[in-house]
């Protein structure tokens, strides 16, 4: 007998979740926040969704950093940032689930993706509503690659109709010396949901500080 892909499913969002609290247990600088996540429900907030890899991602990158400036405002932003399950592959059934489920992304949600994460940010906007969305090295194709591909996002052409009419705004980032995700991935992204693009020289945006990010969301919630 064949088996049922929605258990097979379940059965790996349960052992990737097994696993992800032992990290965060064991391994991390903190466990899930499950007391601010559900103190945010239904309120103004910004989460962050990382690109694939293995370690701590509140440590790592921009994220971390982001997080903290936003939440030390003058009139402070409050934002997301937590480990997600199944970090190597960041399949969307895991990433998409873990973002509704425990991250409680809604229409009154700032998504910030990068990388993997502007993949699951794009399949997330098809299916719901949000404030505004920023993607960061965002791609539409696995790229060659056959992480990208066993992660589910490039298994189907994207509804760019939907994603484009369930964000209030759109912003994009690429870089022209990106050498993961070529920057005309995110140019045919850019064309399909008109989004503002803004185009720099920052690599993978593997840097430890991203400073426009801050004043672009703060703009726009002024407006």
């Amino acid at each position: 007998m064949m088996e049922d892909p929605q258990q097979k499913n379940e059965a790996l969002f349960a052992k990737q979740l097994s696993h992800l609290r032992k990290q965060q247990s064991n391994h991390y600088k903190q466990a899930y926040n499950e007391e601010k996540a559900n103190a945010l429900k239904g309120q103004l907030k910004v989460v962050i969704l990382p690109g694939n890899g293995d370690g701590d991602i509140t440590d790592g990158l921009w994220y971390g950093w982001l997080q903290n400036q936003l939440e030390s405002l003058e009139t402070p932003i409050p934002c997301i940032l937590e480990n997600l399950p199944d970090p190597s592959y960041a399949r969307e059934y895991i990433w998409k689930r873990y973002a509704k489920e425990y991250l409680f992304v809604d229409e009154n949600t700032i998504l910030v993706g990068h990388s993997s994460g502007a993949a699951c940010a794009l399949r997330l906007l098809e299916e719901m509503k949000f404030l505004g969305v920023i993607l960061v090295s965002a791609y539409h194709s696995d790229l060659g690659d056959e992480t990208e591909a066993k992660s589910g996002y490039f298994n189907r052409p994207f509804d760019w109709q939907k994603i484009k009419s369930n964000a209030k705004w759109i912003l994009q980032y690429h870089s022209t010396n990106d050498r993961l995700v070529p920057i005309k991935e995110g140019e045919e992204v850019q064309r399909e949901i008109d989004s503002v693009f803004y185009k720099m020289k920052l690599g993978h945006f593997q840097m430890g500080e991203f400073p426009d990010i801050v004043k672009k969301i703060t703009n726009m919630l002024k407006n």
